[in-house]
């Protein structure tokens, strides 16, 4: 019995740790719209689009447990911080709510179907 609730804890753990590679949004929601893109050797590219205001970031990701940690990079345009869109927050993080899931704030991010 003890072998059995610690192979069942083992693969919960397994499955909230690995995340594949995909493309997550959320549309047509109050607070607009998010793109993530999650790239296999590392990389992301973020898409936040509220109208007049589009913003975007790429860089790299990594996942502990079940959370993603976002790092940006450096924005190359010298003014970048005082232009509309620059997105202030260059490190932030999503909760992984299931293989298909994300939440982001109080957002959910579905994992978009392959064309």
């Amino acid at each position: 019995m003890t072998n059995l609730i610690s192979i069942v804890l083992f693969s919960l753990i397994i499955r909230t740790t690995t995340l594949e590679p995909g493309v997550f949004e959320r549309k047509k929601g109050k607070g607009g719209d998010y793109v993530l893109e999650l790239k296999e050797n590392g990389e992301f590219l973020y898409i936040f689009d509220w109208g007049s205001i589009k913003s975007s970031c790429t860089g790299i990701w990594e996942i502990k447990e079940n959370t993603l940690f976002f790092k940006c990079d450096p924005d190359p345009r010298p003014m970048a911080a005082i232009i509309s869109g620059y997105i202030s927050e260059r490190n932030f993080t999503m909760k992984v709510l299931s293989k298909n899931k994300l939440k982001f704030k109080k957002y959910r991010l579905v994992r978009q179907k392959k064309a």
